[in-house]
């Protein structure tokens, strides 16, 4: 997990990382300091334990031997914990710190990935190569992002609102594709075992076309025998919605 430092003349170093959900975290030792709280064991007992997150982060101290480098564990802290920090602090310029954090380090972090900090040194190579890595930071976070919610595409297009209602098979497919283990002809002997659609036949039972869960689409076709009436069951843009949390792929 990488470690970003925000710095500011009245607040000092503040360490800023993201977790893996891409949740902002701060330092619990950083942001006691800064509001002048004491004791960060003793704050850290008083936090929502489920806003908590140990990292390891690689110090580099000074002694007579010369420099060397050591691991430390450090609690960081998410936004609800870094309120209830803030509402701690009996510092005058609490809030002051808040529109920091929450003016400049979080819109920062939300536009770019990144945080450039800006030295008197620098120049143009050094503020673009650093700008070059957040871009670079941020579009692979995206990529990650984009990939994680791609079983998702389905979900989305089945429970957007729409009034377009799709065949069985493809139901099966929406429901397959986020993580239930089904295809069509399962799906229509679960239909047919729980009493959506007739035993012998095709056709959705008339209580679930009332209810605005299945429709059936009708076609006429021709055979030797003459012309016969095929009956196709649907699920309307409600039912999918209904099917989604009957499998427990959508809650509430």
């Amino acid at each position: 997990m990488e470690i970003q430092i925000f710095g500011s003349k009245n607040f000092g170093s503040l360490r800023v990382a993201l977790n893996e959900k891409g949740e902002t975290l701060f330092c619990l030792m950083d942001v006691c300091k800064a509001l002048g709280i004491e004791n960060p064991s003793d704050v850290k007992k008083r936090l929502d334990s489920t806003n908590l997150d140990s990292i390891e982060v690689c110090t580099k101290s000074i002694n007579r031997h010369g420099e060397y480098t050591r691991k430390i564990s450090m609690t960081f802290i998410g936004e609800p914990n870094l309120y209830r920090c803030i509402f701690q602090s009996k510092k005058d310029d609490a809030k002051q710190f808040q529109d920091w954090v929450f003016g400049e380090v979080l819109p920062q972090i939300r536009k770019t990935g990144g945080y450039v900090p800006m030295k008197p040194e620098d120049n143009e190579q050094t503020i673009m190569a650093r700008a070059l890595e957040i871009m670079q930071r941020t579009l692979e976070q995206q990529s990650q992002l984009i990939e994680s919610q791609r079983p998702m595409y389905q979900l989305g297009k089945a429970v957007s609102g729409s009034e377009e209602s799709v065949m069985v098979g493809q139901m099966a497919k929406i429901l397959h594709n986020n993580g239930i283990d089904i295809g069509r002809q399962r799906f229509f002997d679960w239909l047919r075992d729980n009493g959506y659609i007739f035993k012998n036949g095709r056709e959705p039972m008339q209580k679930w076309i009332e209810a605005g869960i299945m429709d059936v689409r009708e076609n006429t076709v021709i055979t030797d025998h003459g012309v016969v009436l095929s009956v196709t069951p649907m699920i309307t843009g409600k039912g999918q919605e209904y099917f989604l949390r009957a499998f427990g792929v959508l809650r509430g």
